[in-house]
């Protein structure tokens, strides 16, 4: 069940109901003023969906006692309006009625004490012999927020001077509503894509002032390529079929030999692109991939076939977090 209102700040809020098997939802959220107005989506295991929407603005306000009935709550503390835990409702008549209540809708049960727990606002129905009614609210909040980071996904890396967007939400469940939910930057914002290791930290706090954190970690590695004697777009390397390319780049360290996959495909010639021809060719056996240390660079020795004269090819590099290069080569 979702609940969305409109209160006197002008802003669409969102609750999502936690039910219990008997069906009764609850849920709480911060207002401003005393009206709202909502609309209500529920959905049951079969798909079946429900919607209820007031189209006009509906009195909001707390519960009061009347007939001289009155409560007063015992146990967890009181933080934001909504107690921290299980608690015990005393209820009095000043004029000496007997009293029965109805928690939740259950059947009514005789007595002045009510042990009241679970997460969620409970409603508390109250009768006296002397016909008088009341009816109290006892929020209750156990639980912190939770938080789903979706991007970056922990472990991952980019390249240097790609665009990452970063994705995460909070919830509250059936609990006091959300206070906070705050990242390094907002949700939809590139993170940090400076080089180095990184950490992404987001904080959560809700009405009741339950806090809960989150972090994953991913790497920014800095791409520099292509080296000579490669160009880089849109610059074309002319060179003759059946040699050995180096394709030289650096990822800012060593990163292993199973980062990225290489291949070529035939593209289409562009009429004037700027060419340049490749200074230097090597002899090889066969492509291969290296590291040296000293100067911090990979090599991919390409071995291009004799039958790619005439052809022009884009040689990419394909990373395992999605990302490529690119460089055209013209065959000859």
């Amino acid at each position: 069940v979702v609940a969305l209102y409109l209160d006197s700040s002008n802003t669409w809020q969102r609750i999502d109901l936690a039910c219990t098997a008997a069906g009764r939802c609850t849920g709480g959220g911060p207002l401003t003023g005393t009206t709202v107005d909502y609309v209500v989506e529920a959905v049951d295991s079969a798909g079946n969906v429900g919607i209820n929407a007031n189209k006009a603005a509906a009195a909001n306000v707390a519960p009061s006692g009347s007939g001289h009935i009155s409560i007063s709550v015992t146990g967890a503390g009181l933080a934001g309006g909504w107690y921290g835990g299980a608690v015990t409702a005393t209820l009095s008549s000043d004029d000496g009625a007997s009293l029965s209540s109805s928690l939740d809708g259950a059947a009514y049960v005789d007595g002045a004490t009510v042990s009241v727990s679970g997460e969620g606002l409970h409603t508390l129905d109250v009768r006296g012999s002397d016909g008088s009614s009341a009816t109290f609210a006892v929020p209750i909040d156990t639980h912190a927020p939770g938080i789903t980071i979706v991007s970056p996904v922990d472990g991952s890396y980019l390249l240097g001077g790609d665009v990452l967007n970063a994705l995460y939400s909070c919830t509250d469940g059936a609990g006091s509503g959300l206070a906070q939910c705050a990242g390094p930057v907002p949700s939809g914002s590139p993170v940090d894509a400076t080089a180095g290791n990184k950490t992404f930290t987001v904080n959560a706090r809700d009405v009741a002032g339950h806090t809960a954190t989150a972090s994953v970690g991913y790497q920014v590695w800095p791409w520099t390529g292509f080296l000579a004697p490669v160009n880089n777009l849109p610059t074309i390397n002319s060179v003759k079929a059946g040699s050995a390319v180096p394709v030289k780049f650096s990822l800012g360290g060593d990163r292993g030999n199973s980062f990225a996959t290489f291949k070529s495909q035939v593209v289409a010639c562009e009429s004037g692109a700027p060419l340049d021809a490749i200074e230097t060719t090597l002899t090889a056996g066969a492509s291969s991939l290296t590291y040296d240390a000293t100067t911090g660079q990979y090599t991919y020795v390409w071995k291009t076939d004799k039958a790619y004269a005439g052809q022009c090819r884009l040689f990419t590099i394909g990373f395992t977090n999605g990302d490529v290069r690119k460089a055209e080569f013209k065959f000859k």
